[in-house]
């Protein structure tokens, strides 16, 4: 359908096509309603000026849509409610979206399949390819669908919304994937998941998931998050009532940086493994622990010459948290500062390991750091600190413990490597 303008105060059906393409110029398509459903591939090409002016469109049981320069005036229309934008995929079939275009100050809003028929479990996959303002005007709902993956391919100039809750699933496998594989393609993004066994996260290049926030929750099997150059810097990042969290920095050997500026939150997760590779990555990161069994966090590697890894950072582990943090590499733990709930009444640890550099022994890899042990009167010998020495190169340098509630400054206590004395 082209022309101008073509449809104008008009109501269409359209029912049992295969693939349908509606195409318009300047105030083509102005104050008419169309249904359009059983209807495999759907596409809403809508250029110029004026166009869908006051328009209203219901969707059902489509499996693919992809939509370009849709009007600000323009509504979808589900179950009847005239709502602005809005893409409902069918329940029960898979659900392919991809957005190639999208305009700037349009929301655009768009629902996940939500159920199971004849044991078939629906996919839900979203592609972002827009080129000129991404994908930060869109919405992704999705409740109950238990196959969500995300795929954003372009840079962002505004926030991506993905909210979706698989709680209500009781039976049956859940699993959700995002993938920011483009600089700036989730910036300033939100991320709520709730309910999946299994949620990954991969930001795949510079800056890709800058200034986001992501809010993962019950998650009982894992959550893996991978992060390259930059990939989370400022970014904000929350895990409640999980089973395991694995995070990795890749491939940012020349760079870095992956986690700089970030802040973590944790609480009722069995347990962390996150690992700070390369360099400056965790820099002034700040990580805050609440019931969790083991947080083991290493800093550097043997294996390059990153230094800096967790210069600045922060470990606030609170009530009823366990803390492993080893410092490895060069210079890894510089200005660390680390809080330890020590009460008795849980039983919980904190160790804390300083490796000698492997590049330079001259550089002690725990230097300036602060340890401060709250409602516990023993003080530094709730600690396992360890420091490790060569002859005469020692891997700690001006560490402090502060002991229980006050400020009272405790001696450091220096454990030294059994096999160089």
């Amino acid at each position: 359908m082209t022309g101008q303008p073509s449809i104008q105060q008009h109501s269409i059906l359209m029912d049992e096509v295969h693939s349908l393409t509606i195409q318009s110029l300047n105030n083509g398509i102005q104050n008419g309603f169309c249904w359009i459903r059983n209807i495999n591939q759907f596409l809403l090409n809508i250029a110029g000026q004026g166009n869908a002016w006051g328009a209203s469109w219901r969707a059902t049981n489509i499996s693919h849509v992809a939509i370009n320069d849709l009007d600000a005036t323009s509504h979808w229309a589900v179950r009847g409610m005239p709502i602005k934008t809005q893409y409902p995929c069918p329940s029960g079939k898979d659900c392919n979206i991809r957005v190639d275009e999208t305009m700037a100050n349009q929301s655009m809003v768009i629902s996940c399949p939500n159920q199971t028929t004849n044991g078939v479990i629906p996919k839900c996959t979203f592609y972002c390819t827009a080129t000129t303002t991404g994908c930060g005007t869109v919405q992704l709902f999705t409740t109950n669908s238990p196959a969500v993956s995300l795929f954003l391919d372009t840079a962002s100039n505004a926030g991506f919304v993905l909210n979706a809750d698989a709680s209500g699933l009781k039976s049956q496998q859940k699993t959700i994937n995002i993938s920011c594989t483009v600089p700036y393609a989730c910036q300033k993004s939100t991320f709520v998941v709730s309910g999946y066994d299994d949620a990954s996260l991969l930001c795949e290049d510079d800056y890709s998931c800058e200034e986001a926030e992501f809010n993962i929750s019950g998650f009982s099997n894992s959550a893996k998050i991978l992060a390259n150059a930059q990939s989370l810097t400022n970014a904000k990042l929350a895990f409640r009532s999980g089973s395991y969290l694995s995070v990795v920095s890749e491939n940012t050997i020349s760079v870095g940086q992956a986690f700089q500026s970030s802040h973590w939150s944790f609480h009722s997760i069995a347990r962390i493994d996150f690992a700070c590779t390369f360099e400056n990555d965790c820099k002034n990161a700040i990580f805050e622990s609440t019931h969790v069994t083991e947080l083991a966090a290493i800093c550097g590697t043997t294996e390059n010459n990153a230094r800096y890894t967790c210069f600045g950072a922060q470990f606030n582990n609170y009530e009823n948290s366990s803390l492993t943090l080893q410092c490895k590499g060069d210079d890894s733990c510089i200005d660390v500062n680390v809080t330890y709930d020590g009460d008795e009444e849980y039983n919980t640890h904190c160790e804390i390991d300083c490796e000698l550099s492997q590049q330079e022994f001259y550089h002690a890899n725990c230097v300036n750091m602060t340890i401060t042990v709250e409602n516990n009167q023993r003080g530094y010998d709730a600690l396992a600190l360890f420091c490790k020495a060569d002859q005469s190169y020692e891997s700690c340098y001006g560490i402090t413990v502060k002991c229980g509630e006050s400020d009272y400054i405790c001696s450091c206590p220096v454990q030294y490597d059994l096999d160089t004395g």
